[in-house]
């Protein structure tokens, strides 16, 4: 790959940044400045380029990325290359040799004196707004955009539920063991606003317990679901959290029901 084809790879790749609707608005407005500007008789907009072909403005680092995204990936199969979780690396490496280069003697710190009210304003090349704009168009062209709080559809969240219901009413507690869990991470993940990977760190223990507790007194209006573990906004502790679910939401997903089938 020549170096001039990248340059048009990468610019590509930006224009993946902005939504179909974003350009469309700025299409539009920009026909209404054009016509303003010759009624007025003066030019309305600022120079547009040409840019000169070189490695300003983290093109170089760009580059180095799409490079890299043609790597062919371990599994060896013809015509698969490396994944955007591991191309992206080649950023964070350039923004650590940056920061280790004199270069970096630039790079000016903003600070209200305390470490969360610190800002630097870096000339490094892969933190500027145009490799910002080719990283989220490389992303998008990879298919490596995620969502892990992007919520079910509450239909999709009831018939994913009454899949598992219809089971449990055929086959009672011989359900298998792993359609219980799959039902009880489901729904522990929906209802109690867990990623998915949070409903593992699950006490059970004390799930069990509060359960009993709840039983003793007749009262079936919440779960407490207790997990432990380190999470985000946390500062990194490891500690312990009751997580409070309706017994019944209000849409009719019965948690506490479900919770006594798997303690069981």
């Amino acid at each position: 790959a020549c170096f001039e084809s990248l340059c048009i790879r990468a610019q590509l790749d930006s224009f993946w940044a902005r939504g179909k609707g974003t350009v469309k608005g700025h299409v539009s407005q920009a026909r209404f400045m054009k016509r303003y500007g010759k009624a007025l008789g003066c030019v309305p907009m600022p120079p547009l380029g040409p840019f000169r072909l070189g490695q300003h403005n983290g093109m170089l680092q760009a580059i180095l990325l799409e490079m890299r995204a043609m790597e062919p990936g371990r599994k060896g199969k013809d015509g698969e290359t490396v994944q955007f979780g591991t191309a992206r690396n080649q950023r964070a490496t350039t923004t650590v040799l940056w920061e280790a280069s004199p270069a970096s003697g630039s790079d000016i710190v903003l600070s209200s004196g305390t470490v969360k009210g610190r800002y630097i304003a870096t000339m490094c090349p892969s933190e500027g707004r145009w490799y910002s704009l080719f990283n989220t168009g490389i992303t998008v062209r990879m298919g490596d955009v995620v969502h892990q709080d992007r919520a079910y559809t509450l239909e999709v969240v009831h018939a994913i539920i009454a899949m598992f219901e219809d089971q449990f009413q055929r086959e009672g507690y011989t359900m298998p063991v792993r359609d219980f869990e799959a039902a009880i991470f489901f729904i522990a993940s929906c209802m109690g606003g867990f990623r998915g990977y949070e409903v593992v760190w699950t006490d059970l223990g004390a799930l069990r317990y509060d359960m009993e507790y709840n039983e003793d007194r007749d009262d079936q209006s919440a779960v407490i679901w207790p997990v432990t573990g380190r999470f985000k906004n946390e500062k990194g502790r490891w500690n312990h959290y009751m997580i409070p679910i309706a017994g019944v939401t209000g849409s009719g997903v019965k948690v506490f029901e479900w919770t006594q089938r798997i303690i069981k």
